[in-house]
């Protein structure tokens, strides 16, 4: 197996430029760089192309060249792509052209990004060599998977501790997303704590941004691999699609409130007007939630979901995602049981067939926060100790927040 400690960084809005200058003096000046990947994304709407630039100015970069189609309404366009991505990522070069190019050039080109190469994307990745115990796993013969393949969305790691940067331009700014994912040694799943990164490290990790969540990444060998497929299997028998197998029994729980149908409170909003009224969401969930033991983590925050989780006996984590959308104010909820190596996902029904429920009111809220905590203590009760059957425990420091270290920003 492999595994990673993955930083996260708040989204940066410098310039690409700016971005690269950091990564340079914190990682790339300090560290030897086994690989480097590159992808420069060309949009079809832009009239100037960055590709074209490249090329003409250093026809070397012609042989990463090659063109991805996207669908626009009823066409489809070619979009030029300069790419050295192998068979280890998604989306990479058809041509397997995988060489690389030489720095002057490499960097000649970032510093022109985006006023003389206008690129929609521009992502970027380094196989690191850091020395010390953190980073001694010895390189192996490692078989390939496609749930576990780079992406640069999810910054999923591979092979060596990595640096990602991905910068997409969004409403004429660039945004630049920026990962790190430092290799751990295996013996860890035995300890009772995480190894202490060392402060030269440690320094390069908080140099190049604000971290803003930690958390461990396991790749699994083929053995492992084919262990977690078998335990995936037994559990999607006992769980049902999302947990559908137990939907009839959670429908038919004693709640504290009886709901109205969905129809009729939407029929009833439509006549009052009356869904503006603006809910103190995290509040009420803590009240009711957290008087079973479940805390708030704010570091999984998203733009409509908020999540309480807490540890089980197994070192496992059981976590209650609320979501909840501004503009639709409807509710949804599901619970996620994690351990390291895997998730498992229930979704709470709010009557047969409904999945999302119409929220109006702040004590329709309160209600319906409450149905579902008697649900979550439920499943807490008679599902989680099956799950955690198949799927065993995991290491002592893993923890349900989602944090492994955590920082003073």
């Amino acid at each position: 197996m492999r595994l990673f400690l993955k930083f996260s960084y708040k989204p940066d809005e410098s310039s690409c430029g700016a971005v690269i200058k950091r990564t340079q003096n914190h990682f790339l000046d300090v560290y030897e760089v086994r690989k480097r990947w590159f992808k420069f994304d060309d949009s079809f709407m832009n009239k100037r192309r960055g590709s074209s630039g490249i090329i003409q100015k250093y026809p070397e970069m012609k042989e990463f060249l090659y063109f991805s189609e996207r669908e626009w309404g009823n066409d489809i366009f070619e979009e030029p792509v300069i790419s050295n991505l192998d068979e280890n990522w998604f989306a990479p070069n058809p041509f397997k052209n995988l060489g690389d190019i030489p720095d002057e050039i490499f960097l000649a080109i970032l510093r022109q990004i985006p006023h003389i190469y206008p690129f929609k994307r521009v992502s970027l990745a380094y196989d690191l060599q850091i020395g010390g115990p953190i980073d001694s796993v010895p390189e192996k013969e490692f078989p390939l998977y496609s749930e576990y393949r780079r992406n640069f969305s999810d910054r999923a790691p591979f092979a060596d501790s990595t640096l990602v940067l991905e910068s997409e331009l969004k409403d004429k700014n660039y945004m630049n997303q920026i990962a790190f994912f430092l290799r751990l040694p295996n013996d860890i799943v035995f300890e009772e704590t995480m190894p202490v990164i060392p402060s030269s490290v440690m320094a390069s990790i908080q140099g190049i941004g604000s971290v803003t969540r930690t958390e461990v990444i396991h790749i699994p060998d083929e053995l492992e691999f084919n262990q977690l497929t078998k335990k995936k299997v037994r559990a999607k028998i006992l769980l049902g699609e999302s947990g559908h197998n137990y939907h009839e029994e959670m429908l038919g729980l004693k709640m504290p409130h009886q709901l109205p149908e969905p129809f009729f409170v939407l029929k009833e909003a439509d006549q009052n007007k009356s869904r503006s009224e603006k809910i103190p969401i995290k509040s009420i969930v803590q009240l009711s939630l957290g008087l079973k033991g479940y805390q708030y983590r704010p570091r999984l925050d998203t733009e409509d979901s908020i999540t309480f989780s807490k540890s089980t006996k197994s070192h496992n984590s059981i976590g209650v995602v609320f979501h909840f959308g501004a503009w639709s104010h409807k509710l949804s909820c599901e619970v996620l049981i994690r351990g390291l190596s895997w998730q498992e996902q229930i979704v709470i029904p709010f009557f047969p067939d409904y999945l999302q429920y119409p929220i109006t009111s702040e004590s329709l809220f309160r209600q319906a926060v409450e149905n579902i905590t008697t649900v979550v203590v439920y499943l807490e009760k008679e599902i989680m100790p099956g799950i955690e059957e198949i799927y065993g425990s995991s290491p002592c420091w893993f923890n349900a927040s989602g944090d492994i270290y955590r920082f003073r920003q």
